[in-house]
C-alpha cells in the first residue's frame, strides 16, 4: 500500500465508544492525545485526558502532522466498567515501521483513571471487548502484513 499522505481531514481523527447502557461515552482523538470522558444525555464532562502534546499545524480544516505529532488512539471500545483504547504515542511523519506501532491496548475505568495497559507484539488494528468472558478480540497483523483475530485473556484486570 501507498505510504498515507500527511495531511488528514479533522472529522477522520477521532473514534467514540459509548457504555452498553449508553449513559456515557467516551472519545479518543488519532493525532492529539486526547481521551474525553463524558456522562450522557447530560453531556457532562466526567474527565480530559491528554495522554501527549498535541503538536501539529492546521491549514484550514485540515491537520498537517510534524515530526512532533503523534499517532494516540487508533481504536477504543467499552464495557460497562472500562474504556478499552489501542494507543500507540510514536510520530508517523518518523518513519517508524509500520508494523512498530499500535501495540498497547490502555484500559481505563469511566472516570477517566488508567487501569492496566497491555503491550502486545503485533500491530493491532481494531479491538473488541467481551468482558463477560474476560477476552479482548482484536484484528493485528504481523511483519508481512497478514491479519489475524487474536485473543487478549483479561483475568489479571480487577473487576
Amino acid at each position: 500500500f501507498p505510504e498515507p499522505d500527511m495531511t488528514k481531514n479533522w472529522q477522520n481523527s477521532y473514534f467514540m465508544t459509548a457504555s452498553p447502557d449508553i449513559s456515557k461515552f467516551a472519545v479518543g482523538s488519532l493525532w492529539s492525545g486526547v481521551l474525553e470522558f463524558y456522562d450522557f444525555p447530560s453531556l457532562a464532562t466526567r474527565k480530559i485526558l491528554y495522554c501527549v502534546p498535541p503538536l501539529f499545524n492546521s491549514e484550514g480544516s485540515n491537520l498537517k502532522l510534524t515530526e512532533e505529532t503523534k499517532s494516540c488512539f487508533s481504536s477504543i471500545c467499552s464495557s460497562d466498567k472500562y474504556v478499552y483504547a489501542v494507543f500507540d504515542g510514536i510520530s508517523p511523519v518518523l518513519k517508524h515501521p509500520k508494523f512498530e506501532r499500535n501495540h498497547n491496548i490502555d484500559i481505563y475505568d469511566w472516570d477517566g483513571n488508567p487501569v492496566k495497559r497491555y503491550i502486545t507484539d503485533y500491530r493491532i488494528e481494531s479491538i473488541a471487548v467481551a468482558e463477560e468472558d474476560n477476552l479482548i478480540y482484536a484484528l493485528v497483523s504481523d511483519r508481512d502484513d497478514e491479519l489475524y483475530i487474536a485473543k487478549l485473556n483479561l483475568t489479571d484486570v480487577s473487576h
